[in-house]
Order: structure tokens, then C-alpha cells, then sequence
């Protein structure tokens, strides 16, 4: 479901669908040049366990041996 007001002829939206792919992979080299061992996963729909009414859908988790994990 989309947010409120926005629809999928939104051409902000549809730009941002058709670039996500593209942002992600450059955010991923970028990275990778000043953390070690980083990595980008998947992510689907997630619900949260402790207010369960609670959902988002990131763009995936962020990973590496500096930081620890983070959303994208």
C-alpha cells in the first residue's frame, strides 16, 4: 500500500522505483571503500515484534565489520 496521496502515476515515485536498483549499487562501492567487509541484503516487508501494528519496508540492511548492521 502506498502512502497517503501519492499514487504509482506519481512521477516522483516512479522515478524513485526506477532508480533504486542504481542508488543501491553505488551506495554499496562507495562503502565499500572505507568499511570493511560490506554488504547489502534484501529486505521484504517488516513487522515489528514488539508493537506489532508497526510495519516498514527498507530498502535493505547494511553490514560490515566497523559498524555492525544498519538499515538502507
Amino acid at each position: 500500500m502506498l502512502p497517503q496521496g501519492i499514487s504509482i502515476h506519481d512521477k516522483g515515485y516512479q522515478w524513485g522505483c526506477e532508480h533504486e536498483d542504481g542508488a543501491c549499487g553505488l551506495y554499496k562501492v562507495l562503502r565499500q571503500l572505507d568499511h570493511a567487509n560490506f554488504s547489502i541484503s534484501t529486505s521484504g516487508f517488516c513487522i515489528s515484534t514488539q508493537h506489532p501494528y508497526i510495519g516498514a519496508s527498507p530498502d535493505g540492511f547494511v553490514t560490515c565489520d566497523c559498524c555492525g548492521v544498519g538499515i538502507l
